[in-house]
């Protein structure tokens, strides 16, 4: 598949979910906390997007960075979305960086 048209219509699929859960939000004035709307988000945003991945320093647990559907990447486990670096930032950035090069995956990394 043509890498382009892979990115165009996951950003289709993507912007369609984000309308809906905004519009739902929006027209519920749900009242939540910022870190659990923002996990809330990444799950929209992750949900059923394989090629996606979401790389966090260990902090998940109380900055809620993981989403549901993600499972941890481990040593002989490479299928999951999701790698914990703990707090390294500049191994994250370099890691990171390598992955990118690499072409193959989206990434997105966040420090608290």
């Amino acid at each position: 598949m043509n890498l382009n048209v892979y990115v165009r219509d996951i950003a289709a699929e993507m912007g369609r979910s984000a309308l809906e859960f905004k519009r739902k939000h929006t027209e519920e004035k749900t009242k939540m906390a910022s870190r659990k709307t923002s996990q809330e988000t990444l799950n929209v945003l992750t949900e059923g997007f394989s090629g996606i991945s979401w790389r966090f320093g260990r902090l998940d647990r109380s900055n809620l960075t993981k989403a549901k559907s993600q499972e941890t990447i481990v040593p002989g486990e490479y299928g999951g979305s999701y790698i914990h670096y703990g707090v390294r930032e500049h191994g994250m950035a370099a890691a990171m960086n390598g992955i990118a090069l690499h072409g193959v995956l989206f990434l997105m990394g966040v420090l608290f």
